[in-house]
């Protein structure tokens, strides 16, 4: 078969995207490399990469044009998307658009925002046919499988479909238990790393050496898509890997996708050490639980090249911190990042305001603490309003108020096109479950957004006059 794997353009031009030097979605990414790998033996498989084109593209109908373009002259005889909250509307349009262009032609859908909303999608969106359900390694080329053959595919573990006028979805597949016989990312369809970044003097790669979180942050969908499991790679072949990138590919800068990079510290100081003992000259990134580091494993990291760490601190209160079970404290957050700048490593610390339960009181507590991890060293503070992901309980706390003004959605294509815009106004207002991201959450303690918004302001406005921002 003939396999079209396209990325949407997620893009976030935040300023910490800006600071990071639009790292986060400017990399190949590595979901669809997997995915793309786990079929490319047997069949032929091209990436369409929208990340990378949309500065070109510029505008939803350019985009749009090029993916029919690319389903319709190969011909694909299959279109599989990764989809992400943000731009969730516009694969859906594409999807459609590719419809109109080749109607035969089967539409798959994949990632956390179709696997939580797969019922709904394949009610109300009769150009998507199927939705592969969490880890797609195994269940994506089953379903090719059976597309190529004309068999049924109701017995498909993970894969949603249609039956008739019912739609099936099967409870999440079985997690692969070695993550070792996945892959390698098939890099050798992606585009060279020097076209993502044609400015930078230093090539980019990102890196998966596990999956999985153990925690069950309230906001996030990241521990239900992944079974609230945590499964690891053998660690050399992660260095193999990095030398492969640094080598091959030409890389000299490295995310460490992992949500629980730090958690496993045994882990974590093998991989280091495997850096310095292949003499790999790397920098790179990683995310930190605030609660995981000690001095000998921070000394190790930076040893082994570790330049930034990300922590999620979310909040300074300890009563909020309790309501969304972070399970980490705000004193865990300031001394990781002292921990983290005694060894000259840059910390970026995020923050989140608008919980349901959040108070004046608990937006003054965390301001306090975001000012702390300034003064302590740390880089760069981002903070962000709530953002109701679905699958997570934050998605049943939304009201009816429409909003695209938070760092999750901004700076995406979507909020770039007016036009565009007031389509996806009318296409949420019809589907508030499947787009709960697109909505406030309901902050009881405020009278209104405003009232909300001014609190914020005024309790960060230290923070933003101290690193030349308006907040």
């Amino acid at each position: 078969m003939n396999i079209l794997l396209v990325q949407p353009p997620c893009y976030v031009g935040d300023p910490l995207s800006l600071y990071l030097n639009d790292y986060a979605s400017r990399v190949p990414q590595l979901g669809l490399l997997y995915l793309a790998s786990s079929v490319a033996g047997d069949h032929d498989v091209r990436l369409l990469d929208l990340n990378l084109e949309q500065t070109e593209l510029q505008t939803i109908p350019r985009m749009i044009d090029r993916v029919c373009r690319a389903a319709g002259s190969w011909p694909a005889d299959l279109v599989g998307f990764g989809t992400m909250a943000n731009v969730y509307p516009l694969v859906l349009h594409m999807a459609a658009a590719i419809k109109e262009t080749v109607p035969s032609t089967p539409i798959v859908l994949g990632g956390h925002q179709a696997t939580f909303t797969a019922a709904e999608t394949l009610r109300r969106y009769p150009q998507i046919d199927y939705v592969v359900l969490g880890e797609g390694e195994r269940t994506f080329p089953r379903l090719v499988a059976a597309l190529e053959s004309d068999q049924p595919l109701g017995g498909i573990p993970g894969v949603a479909c249609r039956d008739g006028a019912a739609v099936h979805v099967p409870d999440l597949p079985a997690l692969h238990p070695h993550l070792d016989e996945l892959g390698p990312p098939a890099y050798h369809l992606a585009p060279a790393l020097d076209r993502y970044q044609p400015h930078s003097l230093v090539r980019r790669a990102n890196i998966m050496t596990s999956r999985g979180c153990p925690f069950g942050c309230t906001f996030c969908s990241v521990s239900r898509f992944w079974q609230r499991r945590a499964r690891y790679r053998d660690s050399r072949l992660v260095v193999d890997e990095l030398a492969m990138l640094q080598g091959d590919l030409g890389a000299g800068y490295i995310e460490f996708n992992d949500d629980t990079f730090t958690v496993n510290r045994k882990y974590l100081q093998s991989i280091c050490h495997g850096i310095i003992d292949r003499g790999l000259e790397l920098e790179w990134l990683c995310r930190a639980r605030a609660n995981s580091l000690d001095e000998e494993t921070v000394a190790v990291m930076r040893r082994a090249g570790c330049t930034h760490v990300f922590i999620g601190a979310e909040s300074g209160s300890s009563r909020i911190l309790r309501s969304i079970e972070k399970k980490i404290e705000p004193e865990d957050v300031s001394r990781s990042v002292r921990l983290l700048s005694d060894r000259g490593i840059e910390s970026i610390v995020s923050f989140i305001y608008g919980f349901p339960e959040e108070t004046p009181e608990d937006i003054a507590l965390t301001a306090k603490l975001a000012l702390e991890c300034r003064r302590l060293g740390a880089r760069w503070i981002g903070l962000q309003r709530l953002t109701a992901l679905p699958g997570t309980p934050m998605a049943g706390a939304i009201t009816d108020e429409f909003n695209l003004s938070g760092t999750y959605l901004s700076g995406t294509p979507i909020t770039s096109d007016r036009g565009f815009t007031e389509e996806v106004r009318r296409m949420v207002a019809d589907a508030p479950s499947v787009f709960p991201m697109y909505f406030r959450v309901n902050c009881r303690h405020f009278r209104t957004e405003d009232a909300l918004q001014q609190t914020v302001n005024r309790a960060f406005a230290p923070l933003g006059r101290d690193m030349g921002m308006e907040l």
